[in-house]
């Protein structure tokens, strides 16, 4: 038999099959590499025997065969932070998946799309979709839940933003752990322990992953971060020097357009601070 891994528990690897029946399974000695949410397997009399080549994988979370990431960012309590979502974003992108930017407690500012409309222009026109909505008041979720994709759609984003809400919200019966926001840090508190795949109506699945203060870059070098920043695409062959980085250069055509307001500065200035963070976490790996 064939199915798709929702949920591993203490050893245990839960299995729902094409009929939709859920198997509480182990895995055969000779299966040698581990095995993830999301994972496709063969399996027998509850046994795990095979897993089937995966489409990709995602590594924070791990989540297997990924077909879209909803990075989830909340207006306030805890407020957004846009350079963790470029953060984010980078990582995602990185993994060669498509992030999908969700920002929730609409009902906590209403003026917020305005107030911010140029930092919302700026990721569409970077080819991101946004989607702003109130999980509590209900506003903008049908939008919200169109945007799923059929196949795994992974939420993603800092603690405390609504992420288990939102898909007890568009999943009847899921009845996540919703947390409550820390007072001392106006952060979220971790609700979610593992990844756990819930499914959607029709043929679709959600995880509801572990919540994120950080993320680590130590696996990218800084000169590949302007990779991964499509709001560059159309300048960064245009500077002088084939290899720049687009921070201290010379005649970088890059941080001109900054200054003609080509480019928005908060995403130029996220930029610079990722190479750094690059450049440093990849020195901390290493030493």
């Amino acid at each position: 038999m064939k199915g798709i891994v929702t949920e591993a528990v203490g050893g245990f690897f839960y299995v729902v099959d094409d009929e939709g029946q859920k198997h509480r399974c182990e895995v055969r000695g000779r299966v040698q590499e581990q095995i993830f949410p999301g994972d496709r397997v063969v399996f027998e009399n509850w046994m795990i025997e095979e897993i089937i080549p995966r489409d990709n994988l995602l590594h924070r979370p791990k989540v297997a065969n990924v077909d879209a990431v909803n990075i989830m960012f909340s207006i306030k309590e805890p407020e957004i932070d846009f350079s963790l979502l470029d953060r984010f974003i980078l990582l995602v992108e990185k993994e060669g998946l498509n992030p999908v930017i969700l920002i929730n407690k609409l009902d906590l500012d209403s003026d917020f799309p305005a107030k911010q409309e140029d930092k919302i222009t700026a990721y569409k026109n970077a080819g991101y979709s946004v989607h702003i909505f109130s999980v509590s008041k209900g506003t903008n979720l049908q939008v919200v839940k169109e945007s799923l994709f059929a196949g795994i759609n992974v939420m993603a984003g800092p603690s405390g933003v609504g992420k288990s809400a939102l898909i007890n919200e568009l999943v009847s019966g899921a009845e996540l752990t919703v947390g409550d926001i820390s007072e001392k840090l106006g952060r979220g508190t971790h609700t979610t322990r593992q990844v756990k795949l819930v499914p959607l109506p029709g043929n679709g699945w959600v995880a509801d992953s572990p919540g994120f203060t950080s993320l680590t870059l130590e696996n990218l070098k800084p000169e590949e971060v302007k990779n991964y920043f499509p709001d560059f695409s159309g300048y960064q062959n245009k500077c002088h020097f084939s290899t720049c980085t687009h921070t201290h250069e010379p005649d970088c055509f890059v941080k001109e357009s900054v200054e003609n307001n080509e480019i928005p500065e908060f995403r130029y200035n996220s930029y610079c601070q990722l190479v750094e963070a690059a450049r440093k976490e990849g020195d901390d790996h290493y030493s």
